[in-house]
C-alpha cells in the first residue's frame, strides 16, 4: 500500500495523530476505521464484522476483557488504561464494532493483543482490506506506531477519521472549536 501525497504533506506537517492513523490502517487491514477523539484523547477502532450472532459478539467482550485485563497486571509500571471501551452497532448486513482506548495508555503490545483477539474470534468474518504488495515501508510501520503513540502528549485538538478505501488510506480532519 503506498501513502498518497496528501499523507506524506500531513507527514511534513508534522502531526503526530494523522500519521499514526495512518500507519495503523497500514499495519492492521483488519480495521476498517479509526477515529481521534480529543475530548477524550482516545482512539476509537472499527472493525466491519459478518454473520456475527449477537451470543458470539457476547462471548468476543468476555474473551476480550480477561485478555485485556490479563495483560495490564502484568507489568505493574504500564499506565492503567483510563478508557476502554466495546460497542457494538447492527446494520443489515455487518455488525460494527467498535473499541475505543485512550492514547495515554494505549501499547503497540496492547494493538497487537486486540487485533488478534478480534481476528481469531472472528475467523473469515472480519471485513478486511488486504494488501496483496507489501513492501518495505509497510513494514516499517510497527516502529512508526510505537513512536506515535509514545508522542501522544503532543497531540492536537483536531478530530480525526481516517479509513481505507481500495487500497488507499485518507484521513480527514475536524478542527475542535474553543
Amino acid at each position: 500500500m503506498e501513502r498518497t501525497e496528501s499523507e506524506q504533506r500531513y507527514g511534513a506537517i508534522g502531526s503526530d495523530q494523522v500519521n499514526l492513523l495512518i500507519s495503523l490502517l497500514i499495519r492492521f487491514p483488519h480495521i476498517s476505521a479509526v477515529h481521534y477523539e480529543p475530548d477524550d484523547r482516545s482512539l476509537r477502532f472499527v472493525y466491519l464484522l459478518r454473520q456475527v450472532q449477537l451470543d458470539e459478539l457476547h462471548q468476543f467482550v468476555q474473551r476480550a476483557q480477561l485478555h485485556l485485563e490479563a495483560f495490564h497486571s502484568f507489568d505493574s509500571a504500564r499506565p492503567i488504561p483510563q478508557l476502554a471501551a466495546i460497542q457494538h452497532e447492527h446494520t443489515d448486513e455487518l455488525l460494527v464494532l467498535q473499541i475505543k482506548r485512550d492514547v495515554d495508555s494505549l501499547s503497540y503490545e496492547e494493538l497487537n493483543l486486540i487485533n488478534e483477539l478480534v481476528q481469531s474470534s472472528f475467523p473469515e468474518r472480519v471485513v478486511c482490506d488486504m494488501v496483496e504488495n507489501l513492501d518495505e515501508e509497510y513494514l516499517d510501520e510497527d516502529d512508526s506506531i510505537v513512536s506515535f503513540l509514545a508522542a501522544g502528549d503532543r497531540f492536537g485538538n483536531e478530530k480525526l477519521s481516517g479509513f481505507r478505501e481500495k487500497g488507499k488510506v485518507l484521513v480527514f480532519s475536524t478542527p475542535v472549536r474553543s
